[in-house]
């Protein structure tokens, strides 16, 4: 019988980490983005198309996680080059619209 170990299988290099918390405690707030990812959603329904964002952050020198449907944040970060994180930013709400400021 094989060893767990002998099966070469690594764990995914992009896990976040933080405490999950819900969108209205982080805008207006002055966050540090470390990392973010753009997956299927689990409420499809509720998002642009069908994606959600998982934004890694750092908040009151705490990590945080939070999830947005949100296709002006989804589209917006895909500009981003990762190999410039960490970056300070604020999110903010304007016309019912989530954006990075």
């Amino acid at each position: 019988m094989l060893d767990f170990k002998d099966l070469n299988v690594k764990a995914p290099e992009r896990n976040f980490t933080g405490t999950k918390i819900p969108m209205r405690k982080v805008i207006y707030k002055q966050i540090i983005v470390h990392d973010f990812k753009i997956e299927p959603s689990r409420y499809p329904e509720k998002s642009a198309d069908g994606n959600r964002l998982c934004l890694q952050f750092k908040m009151d020198d705490k990590m945080h996680i939070v999830f947005s449907g949100s296709g002006v944040l989804m589209e917006t970060v895909k500009l981003i080059d990762k190999t410039k994180l960490p970056v300070r930013t604020t999110i903010k709400e304007e016309f019912g619209r989530l954006q990075f400021t």
